[in-house]
């Protein structure tokens, strides 16, 4: 099979690796990955592109104009001659049901290379409406291609209530290496911030509101009233506009003592911590512009076999499945009476923590992702185009 992946997210080195570990998996099939020369990311801070040659995979960055939005962007010299010289079988495009780079794809197979088959993926998990002209590039979109797939179980009943009858296929869009996330000792972190014996919690992530930091810290004030027979304390790793908020609340709840507050760190510095944490929490809240549409840092703490505890938002229950502890999303008084139960049972901890890991083997592993996009990518290659539902 020959794929052709479009996808803003791999302008940035790190999100490589379920590709790099999908060429070696299939050193038959022939894998180009398509990026943006350069954009910026959330922060303003520019990102540039590099290209990478792996035998029967590359990464080509491309001139784009309006890089900077994702379902905006279109690209500009290159990419209709790379779609006629590499004529895939499928091209991917990571850039949502409504996105211009998909209406391009599809245009441009159209003229050089009939035969490809177009399938394009979404993490979009909210209700939307369109106007004009992007209600008609979405329906564009939906009539030419022969399938999609979604990062979360409610993208799918999106795109369904939306009128695409496609088949649908529900794959995260990044795993984790099982190698790199894995618990090792940090003795040294350890004894900065927690005391021999103590349980570490742990939240890792932007202190917004959205996130049900406040949740969480109501549910540490419980904690602290019950007087647990286990000391423990939590790790609040991240940076946000709430965190003054937090600040005050931490000050005014009299939680100095309980609650660590830390600024945000690099990516392979959260692991770290997760490995000298117990306990992870994401307590994230639903809004009525955002939801959580997979938790990422979940599978992270559980591959660094963190007990996991998570709000019932979105799509955090179908991630944490057996392998953790689900809690009513806003409901501080259920997850102060989870956590009290796990900083005071280390047997049940150690069952979780080796519950989670495996969920994370069987299941999120960049071979295990790998292994399910490509299987999706080829069962789309088989597809008819003239098969597809129409949409009126």
């Amino acid at each position: 099979m020959k794929l052709l992946v479009v996808g803003i997210t791999y302008l940035s080195r790190i999100n490589w690796d379920k590709y790099i570990t999908m060429g070696k998996l299939y050193p038959d099939s022939e894998f180009c990955v398509v990026f943006p020369e350069r954009s910026e990311d959330n922060f303003g801070k520019e990102l540039i592109g590099q290209s990478a040659d792996f035998g029967n995979l590359k990464f080509i960055p491309l001139p784009a104009y309006l890089a900077q939005y994702e379902t905006g962007h279109i690209y500009g010299e290159g990419f209709k001659e790379l779609i006629q010289e590499f004529r895939p079988d499928v091209i991917l495009v990571e850039h949502g049901a409504f996105a211009n780079s998909l209406a391009q794809a599809i245009w441009y197979k159209k003229k050089v290379s009939p035969a490809t088959n177009v399938i394009f993926f979404t993490w979009w998990n909210l209700p939307y409406k369109l106007t004009f002209p992007r209600n008609v590039i979405e329906r564009y979109n939906f009539q030419h291609t022969v399938g999609a797939i979604t990062g979360n179980a409610d993208a799918k009943e999106i795109l369904i209530s939306r009128g695409y009858h496609n088949p649908i296929k529900v794959i995260p869009l990044l795993g984790a290496d099982e190698n790199t996330y894995k618990r090792t000792p940090q003795p040294e972190l350890r004894e900065k911030y927690l005391e021999k014996e103590q349980v570490g919690l742990l939240y890792a992530g932007r202190i917004v509101e959205q996130k049900g930091i406040l949740t969480l810290l109501r549910a540490v004030k419980h904690l602290k009233r019950l007087e647990l027979r286990t000391r423990w304390k939590l790790l609040l790793l991240g940076d946000g506009k709430l965190k003054p908020v937090v600040e005050n609340f931490i000050r005014k709840n009299d939680l100095e003592s309980v609650v660590t507050l830390l600024p945000a760190v690099n990516h392979y510095e959260v692991i770290k911590y997760m490995c000298i944490s117990d306990i992870f929490i994401l307590p994230s809240e639903t809004m009525p512009y955002w939801k959580e549409q997979f938790g990422h840092v979940l599978i992270e703490a559980m591959a660094c076999e963190n007990v996991v505890v998570g709000s019932s938002s979105a799509e955090i229950p179908n991630v944490i499945g057996d392998g953790g502890f689900i809690f009513p999303e806003k409901n501080d008084g259920a997850l102060a009476t989870i956590l009290a139960k796990l900083i005071d049972d280390p047997h049940l901890r150690r069952e979780f923590a080796q519950k989670g890991r495996k969920r994370f083997l069987e299941h999120f592993t960049h071979t295990e992702i790998a292994k399910k996009t490509f299987e999706a990518c080829w069962q789309f290659s088989r597809q008819n185009e003239k098969d597809s539902i129409r949409v009126e």
